[in-house]
């Protein structure tokens, strides 16, 4: 049987499946802790929690589970919970351990990857999945307000809750109505802009026409120029071909046009359809805090925002369509505030 390549690319290790099935036959194992290796990445084994006594709950159990954890680094934890029986043959319970400390591209591979852990060691196993944020969640008080409020989810549900949160989340953020609150994917990542990359922005402030294309670097966790890429002037007709098709990029296009002299600044934000899903919730996440330091570092004025799934989208009759005004003097979209996704190729 083929396993499918998770979204964010990384696949539970041979090692882990040995360990799983180890686990799932010896009952004095609680819990069994799972990690990311560093690259290549994928879900491997790490510690094993031993169970108080042959009669002791999973509650019994968990003050020895909290120690096995830290408060700046993510963690998978499979515990075994008997209880489950009684109504499903799953003993499993798969939970996501993300604390707000821990470093950022960590919680998105572990928040984009929490799906992958139950797919490939077997969704029969499991009776459900939790995520939580702080180790206090996974005491035995905690463990209860869980219980009592339905935070569990049963794997397909969760699978299902997950799209459906990172296509919600890439709504508001293309209408402009993403909140800055904590807890969602729209609330704004802030990453530093390195010093390249913000001197060629403010190089970009001072000329009539230009590019400049930025790319979130996961390693360093900052953004950066994408090299190699043009940066003198391109005429809309080639710009999308300037564009990745494998991964998001914030693309800042200044252009004057020769037939009106009308000036614009325009962001555009392209994800093709190949991008992870790890990629797509950390662009997204990040994209307002982007707009927001090009203002206040480089001295942007962006006068139109596009979004764009495929390069091919950006077209140059829809960068005119943006940027020349229409025959009665006014501005096609150029007071839009939120995102319009061009059309596809002849689509009207």
């Amino acid at each position: 049987m083929r396993v499918q390549k998770a979204p964010s690319g990384i696949e539970a290790s041979q090692t882990l499946h040995e360990a799983f099935q180890y686990f799932l036959s010896d009952s004095t194992k609680r819990a069994l802790l799972v990690d990311i290796s560093a690259p290549p990445e994928s879900l491997v084994p790490g510690a094993s929690v031993p169970t108080k006594s042959s009669n002791a709950t999973l509650k019994d159990d968990l003050v020895d589970v909290q120690s096995y954890l830290a408060d700046d680094k993510a963690q998978y934890l499979i515990l075994r919970d008997q209880a489950t029986r009684s109504q499903t043959q799953a003993t499993c319970i798969a939970v996501t351990f993300v604390p707000d400390s821990a470093p950022v591209r960590q919680k998105m591979l572990f928040a984009s990857t929490r799906l992958t852990l139950v797919r490939d060691l077997g969704i029969e196993h499991f009776a459900s999945t939790l995520f939580v944020t702080s180790k206090d969640e996974l005491s035995e008080e905690g463990w209860a307000k869980h219980e009592a409020h339905g935070s569990m989810s049963a794997p397909l549900t969760e699978e299902e809750k997950s799209l459906q949160s990172i296509r919600e989340a890439e709504a508001k953020e293309s209408t402009g109505t993403g909140t800055r609150k904590g807890g969602h994917v729209s609330s704004g990542v802030n990453l530093p802009v390195d010093d390249i990359a913000l001197q060629a922005l403010r190089d970009l402030a001072s000329s009539e026409n230009g590019l400049v294309q930025l790319e979130i670097e996961t390693a360093s966790e900052s953004v950066r120029l994408v090299q190699g890429a043009p940066v003198d002037s391109v005429s809309p007709d080639l710009l999308g071909k300037t564009l990745s098709d494998t991964s998001p990029r914030y693309t800042f296009y200044r252009y004057t046009s020769a037939s009106t002299s009308t000036e614009a600044l325009l962001f555009i934000y392209t994800c093709p359809p190949g991008a992870s899903i790890k990629e797509r919730m950390l662009y997204a996440s990040c994209r307002s805090s982007i707009l927001s330091t090009t203002a206040q570092s480089a001295g942007l004025t962006i006068t139109n925002k596009l979004e764009a799934g495929s390069p091919d989208e950006v077209t140059g009759q829809v960068i005119m369509e943006e940027i020349e005004p229409n025959q009665d003097g006014s501005h096609g979209k150029a007071t839009s505030k939120g995102f319009t996704r061009p059309k596809r190729p002849g689509r009207r």
